[in-house]
């Protein structure tokens, strides 16, 4: 890939993510406003603590699956199954205590 191509492809990820961003922003501006979604609820939901063990599990139970179907190939690969399972931890994490 060419170094110009490498600015496209970053220009035009940022111009989408900001794209998305917006658009989710948008949703939960009119949802909240028109329709009363997203409102707070009296439910204290999942904190960090508890939204981390559901999230090694998860990610455990992920990793697992891939290497599986992964075969031999992925037994080189093992810095990069590490770092996969960290990265998969911190997102479902954030995204449960975010959701739940």
């Amino acid at each position: 890939m060419e170094k110009e191509d490498k600015i496209a492809f970053s220009v035009l990820s940022l111009i989408t993510g900001a794209i998305i961003v917006g658009l989710l922003l948008l949703v939960k501006f009119i949802g909240t406003t028109l329709f009363g979604f997203f409102t707070e609820s009296s439910i204290a939901g999942l904190g960090f603590k508890d939204s981390f063990v559901y999230a090694i599990i998860l990610s455990t139970l992920l990793i697992t699956v891939f290497a599986i179907f992964a075969g031999d190939g992925v037994l080189g690969e093992l810095p990069t199954v590490v770092i996969s399972f960290f990265l998969f931890t911190i997102f479902f994490t954030f995204a449960i205590a975010w959701i739940f």
